[in-house]
């Protein structure tokens, strides 16, 4: 009868100790996945914070090479100098990417180079500065647009997905495929940039006149392409120098004024006087003769 009692118990304890056990390990596995979550997440802030100095980091050098540039002001070197063919280190026709990186330490966003009448190119905005825009990541303070050389015009959307070296542009009224490391022309928004005779953007209208005697000035579709008004100078006949529509005193929107306007063009007197005091070339745009 003993016996029987003692296996009876044995039995007994042993399902109890098993049962704990379970228990026990569920509380240890729950245990050790909060512990791993509180890991994971201990980790993805450690990444945050890497990531936020890191661009720190960027944007300090970046404004460092800013100051640096800035002191260069009085001082036009090849680094900075404007040419029928090339601004700075860039040249039409040649590469990019590791100029923008190596020489200027810009920041770059792959998007559009000119847009006319809903139809744009691909390009790359440059500078120091990347912002949220409304329409996603944008360039504040813009230096300098790449505009890119065409890979296939007509290219349907994904088409050369396998090529890295190509990217895909859609707007409403075009579409096409644009080498990303090819330079086709160059726009200059900053005034770091210089030609041999010391204007560039932002410099005053007067001063190219002084400067380069005659002004050949044109005007364009003003509705739909912002680089409708411009005028060149024979020393530099691969140069458009853009003026901004609103800097002329009358209405240029108005066909009467603008019709008036062509009429004067061979002026260049004439035309200046058109344009409000102290009115300054909006950007300036290099075409150049792509390198062979």
């Amino acid at each position: 009868m003993k016996s029987c009692v003692c296996i009876l118990l044995s039995v007994v304890l042993s399902a109890c100790v098993c049962d704990s056990n379970d228990k026990d390990m569920d509380a240890l596995n729950v245990q050790m996945k909060q512990e791993i979550d509180n890991q994971r997440e201990e980790i993805a802030s450690l990444k945050e914070n890497v990531r936020l100095l890191n661009l720190e980091i960027e944007k300090e050098q970046s404004r460092s090479n800013e100051k640096h540039i800035e002191s260069k002001d009085d001082l036009i070197d090849d680094r900075f100098l404007i040419t029928n063919s090339s601004v700075g280190y860039f040249r039409v026709g040649g590469s990019w990417r590791s100029v923008a990186k190596r020489d200027y330490k810009y920041l770059y966003i792959q998007k559009y180079g000119t847009c006319v009448d809903e139809c744009c190119d691909g390009g790359f905005s440059l500078g120091y500065n990347e912002v949220d825009g409304e329409e996603g990541k944008t360039i504040e303070n813009l230096h300098v647009i790449i505009g890119a050389v065409p890979f296939d015009e007509d290219g349907s959307e994904h088409q050369y997905d396998n090529n890295p070296d190509v990217f895909y542009v859609s707007t409403s009224n075009c579409h096409g495929w644009y080498w990303k490391n090819k330079i086709s022309y160059i726009k200059i928004f900053s005034d770091f940039y210089r030609l041999r005779e010391k204007v560039g953007a932002g410099s005053l209208l007067r001063d190219f006149k002084s400067k380069f005697g005659t002004l050949h000035f044109n005007l364009g579709w003003i509705t739909e392409d912002p680089e409708a008004l411009y005028f060149t100078v024979d020393v530099y006949p691969e140069i458009n120098f853009v003026l901004d529509v609103d800097d002329c005193k009358y209405s240029l929107y108005d066909s009467s004024v603008s019709d008036d306007f062509k009429a004067k063009m061979s002026d260049d007197e004439k035309i200046i006087s058109m344009f409000k005091e102290g009115t300054r070339v909006w950007y300036i745009v290099v075409y150049g003769t792509p390198i062979i």
